[in-house]
């Protein structure tokens, strides 16, 4: 039994090792629950001399025994040698409450998530059947649960999904090791748990093998899903509309691979529908995604028959005139790159006084005036409009020097000898505009 158990956490580890590389740290998410405590335990025994490891442990507040349940989460990892970081979570006391919680927990785990992490998470055979049913009972589509994927900086892995329940409490007796029982989790007014109590046990009756072969559709619902997934997330962040399919159904469908594919799995039909009646009705529509409210939220848009994705990114962060070159400037999924030259070359640009980087949004007095050249050059060049406001432009005491991508001013239009020459490029030759 412990041997099948650490068996099945080094074909998962490999599995993802094949696609992602292999994680710098483990960390594990641990309720207390059977399910987390025996990953912990089996992770810890088979694993730790391989990868630092962190347990996660989310209190929500909801039972008077929380506090409780935290330090007995605090006592197996001292006892395991695994290091263990307890937050207080708190979870919105209106709607669905299931939902809130579960929203809580990943915030947090995000909040300790660092790149080349592996977020371990106890789901089992018997959960990727509940949520298959449930999902689909609920109208959203009978979708599975993945077994691993992208996760803030790192990633999430379940490699229990295929392991049957009882394998995993057997192991803990085994072992020794004891574990929480939420009595919440026999409440049957959660859907969930209306399903595990009532529906799950009356199907078994009927169909044996009901839980394990609702497992098996949901995975190869999962690895079809998978798959449309790789195909249509490689086609880009701009793609033509002619590229989509052409009924309803399959555009949601294709849509909510495209998606998926850029970590947006909860996107409603309605949302989807409503960014193709835009569309339909005017050419142009925009579906915002959630994201972080303090940044650039990322964004779907249509414009000029091209679906376009914009990924959530910080607000541009200019260089003063002060800062010496050379510039490397973010601006959105790119980067602007202006370098000093001592003499002419090639593509260098001569400039009279300091470089300065605008935007439209912040232009100046001096420079309002340009705003319906502007307007006109960015229609030239086919930026897409959202993109205009905050386009990087270089100027210097003359005015525009350069629309990086899109236009740059003649030596000769220059009325003084130059002060300095300078290259102006995105550092990728994709990370361009269009």
């Amino acid at each position: 039994m412990t041997t099948a158990l650490h068996e099945i956490l080094d074909q998962a580890l490999a599995q993802f090792a094949e696609s992602h590389g292999a994680p710098k740290r483990l960390v594990i998410a641990l309720s207390g629950g059977a399910d987390s405590t025996a990953l912990l335990v089996a992770a810890s025994k088979h694993l730790s001399h391989r990868y630092p490891m962190l347990a996660l442990h989310g209190d929500h507040q909801l039972n008077p025994d929380s506090t409780a349940w935290a330090e007995h989460c605090r006592e197996l990892c001292q006892g395991l040698g695994v290091p263990i970081q307890v937050g207080s979570l708190s979870v919105a006391d209106q709607g669905n409450l299931e939902a809130a919680a579960r929203q809580a927990r990943y915030e947090f785990f995000l909040e300790h998530l660092e790149t080349g992490d592996l977020l371990l998470l106890g789901h089992h055979l018997q959960d990727q059947a509940e949520t298959f049913l449930l999902r689909g009972l609920q109208g959203r589509g009978a979708m599975a649960m993945r077994d691993c994927g992208r996760l803030g900086p790192g990633y999430f892995l379940r490699p229990w999904l295929t392991t049957d329940k009882t394998l995993l409490t057997d192991y803990l007796t085994t072992c020794g090791v004891t574990w929480i029982e939420d009595p919440s989790n026999q409440q049957t007014d959660f859907d969930r748990n209306f399903l595990r109590h009532q529906v799950m046990p009356e199907l078994t009756r009927r169909w044996v093998n009901a839980g394990p072969a609702l497992a098996r559709v949901a995975a190869n619902a999962g690895a079809q899903a998978a798959l449309l997934e790789s195909y249509v997330g490689s086609l880009g962040d701009q793609v033509p509309m002619s590229l989509l399919p052409r009924s309803t159904l399959q555009i949601r469908v294709w849509l909510r691979a495209y998606l998926a594919s850029r970590q947006h799995h909860e996107v409603s039909d309605r949302a989807i529908d409503e960014l193709m009646r835009q569309y339909q009705h005017s050419g142009r529509a925009r579906m915002t995604l959630a994201g972080n409210t303090t940044a650039q939220e990322p964004a779907l848009y249509i414009w000029r028959d091209h679906l376009y994705y914009e990924a959530s990114g910080a607000t541009p962060s200019w260089p003063t005139v002060d800062d010496p070159l050379p510039w490397c400037i973010p601006w959105r999924q790119q980067t602007l790159v202006i370098s000093q030259q001592q003499t002419v070359v090639d593509g260098a640009m001569g400039y009279a006084g300091g470089l300065q980087v605008l935007s439209r949004n912040l232009m100046p007095p001096q420079h309002r005036g340009l705003t319906t050249t502007l307007k006109k050059r960015f229609q030239q060049a086919q930026i897409p409009p959202w993109r205009r406001g905050d386009y990087p432009l270089v100027c210097d005491d003359e005015g525009l020097l350069c629309m990086p991508g899109v236009w740059q001013r003649k030596a000769t239009q220059l009325k003084q000898a130059p002060t300095g020459y300078c290259v102006i490029r995105w550092a990728q030759d994709s990370a361009g505009p269009g």
